[in-house]
């Protein structure tokens, strides 16, 4: 009974909130990418490595919670995800995570190494 009273507490606890890190504070690699470095330095990482990979960063602006949101344009084509936002979350050795925006998922894989290896 115990058991089924702590999971329901669970559940109704995740559904009042957006994620899991949210609702425990542990990372969620369903819907972020994280890295070992300040959310300042993986803005600056991702602009590089988007340049590398064709896209372009037009700006980058910094939030009020600490956070940078890059606004993303492709040279040719279309990128799948207009933005890219980036905040600090501090867990063991993570200090930042950054997600595309609008659809709020984690990166692309291939970006995702390439900011790790501009780093």
């Amino acid at each position: 009974m115990l058991r089924i009273a702590a999971a329901f507490f669970a559940i109704s606890l995740l559904s009042g909130c957006a994620s899991i890190d949210e609702a425990f504070g542990v990372p969620d690699a369903t819907e972020w990418s994280y890295f070992q470095a300040s959310a300042g330095a993986v803005a600056v990482a991702a602009r590089d490595a988007l340049r590398q990979g064709g896209l372009r960063v037009e700006r980058i602006n910094q939030t009020t919670e600490g956070g940078y949101v890059l606004d993303v344009s492709t040279q040719t084509g279309s990128a799948a995800f207009e933005q890219i936002y980036v905040q600090p979350f501090a867990y063991e050795s993570f200090e930042s995570r950054a997600q595309t925006f609008p659809q709020g998922r984690r990166l692309p894989e291939d970006i995702r190494v390439a900011i790790a290896s501009e780093l």
